[in-house]
């Protein structure tokens, strides 16, 4: 039977050593060029970015990123960074393979117990550990550095998900094809806008025509909002929903249609 278990690190045996990962290479994120921390530094990014008028655009996802994901390149990926930007980091004298050695130690501690008996994840990182997020956002940051291409205008990433415009839709599809080729277990999943032009990342619906970015407010259905609901909700104030996002952006974006 296959699993998927998310099982909580707080007060385990390397918790505590997870923090102190956590803590002392999060600063090595600000190196990280695709990641964005919340909707807002992803919408600021876009704005500040000049489009051509034949400019496309796309959505990719990671699948099941932290459980396909190879632990020992994620440690040597952010062990490389580290030696690249030591001067950023305050290390407290530990080594690199004193580092190494902690990582190795944290990752390792994935037992857990379910049903009266004890399981070990054979691959990838814990979803419940301290550092797994950051192991995941470097070792991505490295998959994307050895595959971009010249004619990627504008790229960023909030974890697992991808934003992506190109000057071509073959500089699009080069680009993908590429993330797709760099680890046999990491595979990236697209997303077209839809046919009103919108595609959505994170809390925002974004369309992009002639160089003119339009970028609205998305909010996704759960169990307490059907699509149905939602439809009409929309009917009753079909301006409400978009509001925030395009008052925000009306000014810095060009025209909108």
């Amino acid at each position: 039977m296959k699993t998927r278990p998310i099982i909580s690190s707080c007060g385990g045996p390397s918790d505590r050593i997870s923090w102190f990962l956590t803590k002392l290479l999060s600063p090595l994120l600000r190196n990280v060029a695709a990641h964005v921390i919340n909707v807002e530094e992803f919408i600021s990014a876009l704005n500040h970015c000049d489009l051509p008028e034949n400019a496309c655009y796309a959505s990719s996802d990671a699948v099941s990123l932290y459980t396909n994901i190879n632990n020992d390149e994620a440690i040597e990926a952010v062990l490389d960074l580290l030696q690249r930007h030591q001067d950023e980091i305050h290390t407290f004298g530990l080594r690199r393979d004193d580092l190494r050695e902690l990582l190795v130690a944290t990752l390792s501690c994935n037992i857990f117990q379910f049903d009266g008996e004890f399981y070990v994840q054979k691959r990838g990182l814990a979803m419940g550990l301290r550092i797994s997020p950051l192991l995941a956002l470097v070792y991505l940051d490295r998959i994307e550095r050895r595959s971009l291409v010249s004619g990627i205008l504008f790229y960023k990433r909030y974890i697992d998900d991808v934003f992506i415009i190109g000057s071509t839709e073959s500089d699009l599809h080069i680009m993908l094809g590429k993330l797709n080729t760099c680890d046999p277990n990491i595979r990236f999943t697209v997303e077209t806008p839809d046919t009103g032009g919108f595609l959505p990342f994170l809390n925002a619906r974004v369309r992009i025509s002639h160089g003119s970015k339009q970028i609205m407010w998305y909010s996704r259905c759960t169990a307490g909002t059907t699509v149905r609901e939602r439809r009409k909700r929309q009917e009753r104030e079909p301006d409400r929903e978009n509001s925030e996002f395009t008052n925000k952006t009306r000014v810095q974006t060009s025209t909108e249609f």
